[in-house]
């Protein structure tokens, strides 16, 4: 049977969320010297400029210090977080960890956004995307820093201001204003666009949950079998996935009943270059000799800068007078190119003249796996 298929690439812009959540929440520090507590980070200059009235600064001594933001509202979606630490005390940002969590627990138990890695000292200046829920934002050092052989500072945390880019659960927009779809899971949405991340709500279907999926109460099948039941394409979800592989792969759905199909969605599940991870939320490491990374584990499969070396190029020797700041640039440049999370492929696949199934079948000599997530639309 002859039929016309007309396929459209959708590449979802990736900006940031404007929306600094530092005014609706509280801040909160391990130790204050002077007056130098946590609230200044969130307020005006915005400067790497220390002044104890502008910059906050935990006591010395200690074997760890953090500085620590909680959200006024149960959870916040965090695309990224802006970083302005003291001028001139790079060595005493070195090794510092940035967190979302759940909970206020010290050290940290949540979702790892970043780690600053070794060699060299890092940007005091930065952006770290986050793409992350939480409720609690978390700055942490239990590194410490040596100025000089005789004197050892122990972990200090001195901020001279932080942004806190995101939006509430279930909103979205420049301001936030906006209320995702009620057929998103969980109502959750990219709080720049308002497309559903996690997928959506049985019989749903599209980057939005606008249309009715009439492939959810159909039988699906694939071949090879693979590791992971065809029907996870059909149910919506964006974080469960078929996996098959082989030269030759193929999905077939029956429908239950004929149907007039206006449409078919089409989400391949391997990330964008430079992410990885469910939903490809996760940043390569900038220190990969080669990108992309492992778009499942994040492995630096090129190998590591020189100096550095590791399952994604986090270990090396540590080198004081090396600084790596084209790696930390990519961080930042990275941060602001592709901050929002929604880093997979959607094709939008308009039909004409089918029958009420047709085979997707997919050729392939690269023997790679192929994550699919595929639902027939009904408009």
């Amino acid at each position: 049977m002859l039929f016309l298929v007309l396929i459209n690439t959708v590449a979802l812009s990736r900006v940031t969320a404007q929306h600094n959540l530092t005014p609706f929440g509280r801040a909160t520090q391990s130790s204050i010297l002077n007056h130098a507590g946590p609230e200044n980070a969130i307020n005006p200059p915005i400067s790497n400029v220390f002044h104890l009235d502008h910059c906050t600064h935990t006591l010395l001594g200690k074997t760890y210090a953090w500085w620590m933001f909680e959200v006024s509202f149960k959870l916040a979606y965090i695309t990224d977080v802006i970083i302005y630490y003291r001028e001139n005390f790079a060595i005493r940002m070195d090794g510092f960890k940035l967190y979302v969590t759940n909970t206020s627990t010290i050290p940290p138990d949540g979702y790892l956004c970043y780690e600053d890695p070794d060699p060299g000292l890092p940007n005091i200046t930065q952006s770290i995307p986050c793409n992350q829920f939480g409720k609690f934002i978390i700055y942490y050092d239990d590194k410490g820093s040596q100025h000089i052989p005789s004197r050892y500072d122990g972990p200090v945390v001195e901020l001279c201001y932080v942004a806190i880019n995101g939006c509430p659960k279930g909103f979205w927009g420049s301001n936030c204003e906006q209320k995702c779809s009620t057929n998103c899971i969980e109502r959750h949405c990219n709080p720049t666009n308002g497309s559903c991340v996690w997928g959506c709500k049985e019989r749903r279907t599209g980057n939005y949950c606008s249309k009715y999926n009439i492939a959810y109460d159909s039988l699906v099948r694939q071949s090879p079998s693979g590791s992971q039941p065809a029907n996870l394409t059909t149910d919506g979800n964006f974080g469960s996935c078929s996996k098959i592989q082989g030269p030759t792969v193929m999905f077939q759905i029956d429908l239950a009943k004929q149907c007039i199909v206006t449409g078919v969605h089409i989400t391949i599940g391997a990330c964008d270059g430079g992410f990885y991870g469910n939903n490809c939320l996760k940043i390569c490491s900038s220190f990969c000799m080669y990108q992309p990374c492992d778009h499942g584990t994040g492995e630096c499969h090129g190998g590591c800068v020189r100096g550095l070396q590791g399952f994604n190029c986090s270990q090396g020797a540590r080198s004081k007078t090396s600084l790596k700041q084209r790696q930390k640039d990519n961080v930042t440049q990275n941060s602001q190119k592709y901050a929002s999370h929604d880093n997979q492929l959607n094709d939008n696949v308009r039909m004409e003249n089918v029958s009420p199934y047709e085979d997707l079948t997919n050729d392939s000599t690269s023997g790679v796996y192929d994550q699919i997530n595929t639902t027939y639309v009904n408009n």
